[in-house]
């Protein structure tokens, strides 16, 4: 469940987001993809069934969250309509982090990504 408000969601920076996703990437012990009844990963999911959010999608809003979000929509989609002033580009690749590789490796990549776009590790 995510504590971002709509007005939250819309005022954040590039800094705002990254500092976001920072902090939810510190927590590296828990799952935050979608787990199957066998825990084997089936895939990333903006909200997982055990509550936790994507890197991405800690920034979605409880009131703009949508199912349909899952698997349907593109990170684009998911930007246009809870963050349209953040850039695509800039989105996306802070997703794949998260989607890309194993929790082992977000620090030192989302330290890179932080250099590459001029932010500042929290």
């Amino acid at each position: 469940m995510s504590t971002i408000t709509i007005e939250d969601a819309r005022n954040l920076t590039h800094q705002g987001l990254f500092n976001l996703v920072w902090e939810r990437a510190k927590d590296r012990r828990k799952s935050f993809g979608n787990a199957g009844p066998d825990e084997e990963m089936l895939g990333c999911l903006y909200r997982g069934p055990n509550g936790l959010e994507c890197f991405i999608g800690i920034a979605i809003p409880d009131v703009l969250y949508e199912v349909d979000m899952e698997r349907r929509w593109s990170t684009d989609c998911v930007i246009n309509r809870v963050m349209p002033h953040i850039d695509h580009k800039f989105a996306r690749d802070l997703q794949f982090i998260h989607d890309l590789n194993g929790p082992e490796y977000w620090e030192n990549m989302l330290k890179d990504f932080a250099d590459k776009h001029g932010l500042t590790v929290p």
